[in-house]
């Protein structure tokens, strides 16, 4: 028999923090930080004591849709309903900056590298842009599906995504 083990329990989140509904949260990939939203749109990012460590306003009235740190956890990029902007937050530098995409259609998908500096962010109507936080460059790809880009994955420099039109696709962009 597999013996059972009580799992420890660190700290808790009152919901005050995120008012009513969802709550989207991103781990940091060292487990430095836990960034946390809700239906207030306030982003909170906790330290591992459970201590707020950051509290950063979305804008706009669009519900955050995702939280997806970079793979050195110096930057936290987050998606929002409604919004053609990807807030940034620099943990380094505790600064917040916008990442106007130019998109005219919805955001559905946002993912960084596992391996170097870009976010994908990708599309209601299948078209993906490249974000290069190192240079600061954008890369606009359109029609890489015909349907909404659902989800997503790197493998070194290889993104794989689905979508809505039930086809998967590999690239090296």
């Amino acid at each position: 028999a597999a013996a059972r083990r009580a799992m420890k329990k660190l700290f808790t989140i009152s919901p005050k923090s995120h008012g009513k509904g969802p709550v989207t949260l991103a781990w940091h990939p060292q487990g430095s930080f836990l960034a946390t939203c809700g239906a207030n749109r306030i982003v909170n990012v906790f330290n591992r004591q459970g201590e707020a460590h950051a509290e950063i306003p979305l804008e706009g009235s669009g519900r955050c849709t995702a939280l997806e740190w970079d793979k050195d956890g110096e930057m936290l990029a987050m998606m929002q309903e409604r919004s053609a902007v990807i807030k940034l937050w620099d943990a380094n530098q505790n600064a917040e900056s916008s990442l106007e995409t130019g998109l005219k259609e919805e955001l559905t998908f946002i993912r960084w590298s596992a391996a170097g500096p870009q976010l994908a962010i990708g599309t209601a109507k299948g078209n993906l842009l490249l974000y290069n936080k190192k240079t600061l460059k954008k890369q606009s790809i359109a029609g890489k599906h015909v349907k909404t880009i659902t989800s997503g994955a790197w493998h070194e420099d290889t993104l794989i995504m689905a979508s809505a039109d039930r086809q998967v696709t590999l690239s090296n962009p």
